[in-house]
């Protein structure tokens, strides 16, 4: 069987779509009420300050910064329970037998964990923004303006930062390289998730965090107890000066391999998923 076939690609997404329609709904709603809560106690805090539009356009700024923080706890705990839909037997036989490669499936897979979570967050958002917005007319006479419109407005400006560039401005090269290479750090914590997804069975996400955690303190730790700054600059500096540019380059070829790496290690433990793994991990 040939590893991608596009129709046979649509069939297995559209398959897993319907599917996991009810899984969908359910996280649609209970994203939906934890947001309400949210809008509630922001409207009861800013009832008394009344319909200032100066203050209403800064106010709606801060809130779409706040829904940033569940916005990106959501896709990363999507984005660990990529194989969530495959907790019991039935449901690994009904994956596994599907007439698709494992390449196709993994795609279908990737795909609802990551589009299908934002579609999920972004109708939630709009519905419990819309029901906010009707609450606060009706009980404080007042309009506070769309913190959906403001947060789909940051987060396409933060994407368009990273992605941006334009000869007619003359951008650098090192502007360039130095937003890619925050994109690529975002991407590899994201994949991340994945990674620890596919190979943890149970509680996928506390155990990925808890590893980048540890993974993270022991490097920092390791790195301010050796006190390498002044062998870095004898390698890169003082012999063979390189420029900040470089660096950058450099630094974007590790975290795409790093990226790369993620999602293979992901593919491949996927190919080795049975109808019954072990107790702990999808090996």
């Amino acid at each position: 069987m040939k590893n991608i076939d596009f129709n046979r690609l649509l069939l297995t997404i559209k398959w897993d779509t319907v599917s996991n329609w009810k899984l969908s709904l359910r996280t649609t709603l209970s994203i939906t009420l934890g947001l309400l809560c949210i809008f509630a106690v922001d409207t009861l805090q800013t009832k008394d300050l009344g319909d200032n539009p100066e203050y209403s356009i800064s106010h709606i700024s801060s809130v779409a910064a706040i829904i940033s923080f569940p916005a990106v706890l959501f896709m990363s705990i999507c984005a660990s329970m990529i194989f969530a839909t495959m907790k019991t037997k039935q449901q690994r036989i009904s994956l596994l037998m599907q007439p698709a490669s494992n390449m196709e499936k993994f795609i279908a897979k990737m795909l609802y964990s990551t589009v299908g979570a934002a579609i999920i967050f972004l109708v939630a958002l709009f519905a419990a923004d819309l029901l906010r917005v009707l609450a606060d007319f009706t009980l404080n006479q007042r309009y506070m303006g769309l913190v959906s419109v403001e947060f789909l407005r940051n987060t396409f400006t933060f994407s368009h930062n990273i992605v941006y560039f334009n000869i007619e401005t003359s951008k650098s090269i090192s502007d360039t390289a130095s937003w890619l290479l925050v994109a690529e750090i975002v991407t590899a914590g994201y994949m991340a998730f994945f990674l620890g997804g596919t190979f943890f069975r149970r509680q996928p996400w506390v155990w990925t965090m808890g590893l980048i955690f540890i993974a993270v303190y022991t490097t920092g730790y390791i790195f301010a107890s050796l006190d390498i700054t002044p062998l870095v600059h004898n390698i890169f500096f003082r012999h063979s000066p390189i420029s900040p540019t470089t660096l950058f380059i450099l630094a974007d070829i590790v975290f795409a391999a790093v990226i790369a790496f993620e999602v293979w290690a992901s593919y491949k433990l996927f190919c080795r998923m049975q109808v019954i793994n072990n107790k702990f991990t999808n090996l």
